[in-house]
């Protein structure tokens, strides 16, 4: 893969929602999002509002902000003077925006599988990369869960291939796995014109 995604994932672009500045999408923030249900932790066509709201409250703070303020009366004081004046903000806007800083902020190179095709491994990938990011990158784990996303990634990434456990694709790997993809989906869309004629 090349040079550029990984320093993207390195180095990621300063942004703002809702007037308020993210901070780089970290491990801690998919965290928070997974576990209080909201959609914006993956890829979702809609959320409401407050969703919305609350995903880029989240985004905007640290893990030990995020776990020492949640249970806070001040703080619910704020994000409720926060949301209040959130309104009326374009939300559509907002929403692809935050999806735009997600997306870029978690982004993992393109891999393949190697090995013997054995059993996939049963911690979910955010514990195996936070064990990674403290056991190998010698991290605490406060600052694993602020490490960004998509670098942890990336190094999990390029430890797993050190190790032999998979390929990381080059440049013209991918072109060509994408290439291909483009002559199945041809292949499949003349096969369902020659079906309903």
């Amino acid at each position: 893969m090349s040079d550029a995604a990984f320093a993207r994932a390195a180095v990621p672009a300063p942004t703002k929602v809702l007037n308020l500045p993210l901070r780089p999408y970290a491990v801690g923030h998919a965290l928070w999002l997974e576990a209080l249900g909201n959609p914006l932790a993956g890829e979702c066509e809609g959320a409401t509002a407050a969703q919305i709201v609350e995903a880029v409250w989240i985004c905007a703070h640290g893990w030990r902000e995020l776990a020492e303020q949640h249970r806070r009366w001040l703080t619910l004081v704020k994000v409720w003077v926060w949301r209040r004046r959130c309104r009326g903000a374009r939300l559509a806007r907002a929403l692809g925006e935050f999806q735009a800083y997600r997306r870029a902020g978690s982004s993992v190179p393109a891999v393949e599988g190697m090995g013997s095709g054995g059993r996939a491994a049963g911690a979910p990938l955010l514990a195996r990369v936070v064990q990674f990011l403290v056991g190998r990158l010698g991290r605490t784990e406060e600052e694993a869960l602020d490490y960004p996303l998509g670098l942890a990634y990336w190094h999990f990434a390029a430890y797993q291939e050190a190790q032999g456990n998979l390929k990381i694709l080059n440049a013209d790997e991918v072109e060509f796995l994408e290439w291909c993809e483009a002559q199945d989906r041809a292949a499949a869309g003349k096969k369902e014109v020659a079906r309903d004629a």
